[in-house]
């Protein structure tokens, strides 16, 4: 078979394939927190962290700046637990009196 396509026809569609897969992951890899924590649900909060955020007096933070075990970096959004086995609670009491 591959000596009917030719050999340029099989180079074309392996890397044409390639291409595709790697946009396609690209595109689906989240951005910050909220591409997925504002459409997940199941958690303890009362509303979309985002939402929440911009309410509090934390607005203007980052998310790991509290969450400070968590990075995008280390992310693997395909994964049930994609930030990992455990992630680390926050630690209040490094910026706040407990």
């Amino acid at each position: 078979m591959l000596r009917t396509l030719g050999l340029g026809t099989v180079l074309v569609a392996w890397f044409g394939v390639g291409w595709a897969t790697q946009g396609w992951a690209q595109e689906a890899r989240p951005q910050n927190c909220v591409d997925c924590h504002d459409r997940v649900g199941g958690t303890r909060l009362s509303g979309p962290p985002s939402e929440l955020l911009a309410r509090s007096i934390h607005k203007d933070l980052d998310c790991t700046a509290c969450h400070q075990s968590i990075s995008m970096a280390s992310l693997e959004p395909t994964s049930t637990k994609p930030h990992g086995e455990k992630v680390e609670p926050v630690r209040c009491g490094e910026c706040h009196e407990e």
